[in-house]
């Protein structure tokens, strides 16, 4: 349960479309619900003071140089 709480939070801190909650519960196919999952994903953010990391260009220029196709010395 732990492991579907953190892989929702980190779908939705870095995916453009996160999956969303019922696929993943399909294919983890274990007996828990939504509200269990939910209630976990909001014990998480709320013991890391919602705290997951700093603003920072870094991830627009990582798009900007693969939408661009960059190299790594340019």
């Amino acid at each position: 349960m732990l492991g579907i709480a953190a892989l929702l939070i980190a779908g939705k801190y870095e995916e453009i479309y996160p999956p969303d909650l019922k696929s993943i519960l399909k294919v983890a196919n274990l007996p828990v619900t939504r509200p269990d999952i939910l209630t976990l994903e909001q014990h998480i953010l709320v013991t890391l003071e919602f705290d997951l990391s700093f603003p920072s260009i870094l991830r627009f220029v990582e798009r900007f140089s693969r939408l661009a196709q960059m190299n790594e010395q340019q």
